[in-house]
C-alpha cells in the first residue's frame, strides 16, 4: 500500500489539468491503534506525495475546483481547500430540508469546469 494509506480510502479525484491526484485514507498510528482521517495530494505522473490535509471527519467524496481548489465532503460539512495555501479556506455545513444534520455526509461532489457551480449527493447515515 501507499505510506501512510490505512485500507478504507473512499474516494480519489483528479485535478482538471491532470496533474495533480486527491485520495482520501485513514493515516494509522504506530501501532496501529489509533487512525486519523487525511486527503493525500500525489503528482498524477509520479505517484509522489506532494502534501496531506489532515481532516476531524472522514473524507467522503473529493472534487477539484479550477485555481487548486479542492472540495472535501465529510459528515455534516463540504471543506474548500485551497492548495497552495496552509489552512482551511471555507466550510459549508451540508443541508438537509431546512435544516442541518449532524449525521448528514457529502457522499458525492460535482463541480463544474468554471468553478461556479457545485452539486452535493448527500445520505444519512443511520446510527
Amino acid at each position: 500500500g501507499m505510506d501512510g494509506f490505512a485500507s478504507e480510502g473512499r474516494a480519489v479525484a483528479f485535478s482538471p489539468d491532470g496533474a495533480l491526484v486527491a485520495a482520501s485514507g485513514l493515516i494509522e498510528a504506530v501501532g496501529g491503534h489509533s487512525r486519523r482521517a487525511a486527503v493525500h495530494l500525489l503528482d498524477a505522473r509520479t505517484g509522489l506525495a506532494l502534501r496531506r490535509l489532515d481532516l476531524r471527519e472522514d473524507p467522503m467524496s473529493l472534487a477539484f475546483l479550477p485555481g487548486r481548489r479542492l472540495l472535501v465532503g465529510t459528515r455534516g460539512a463540504v471543506r474548500l481547500w485551497d492548495l497552495d495555501e496552509p489552512t482551511l479556506l471555507a466550510s459549508f455545513p451540508v443541508l438537509e430540508g431546512i435544516g442541518w444534520l449532524p449525521t448528514e455526509e457529502a457522499v458525492s461532489l460535482a463541480a463544474d469546469q468554471a468553478g461556479s457551480l457545485a452539486v452535493v449527493g448527500t445520505q444519512v447515515q443511520q446510527e
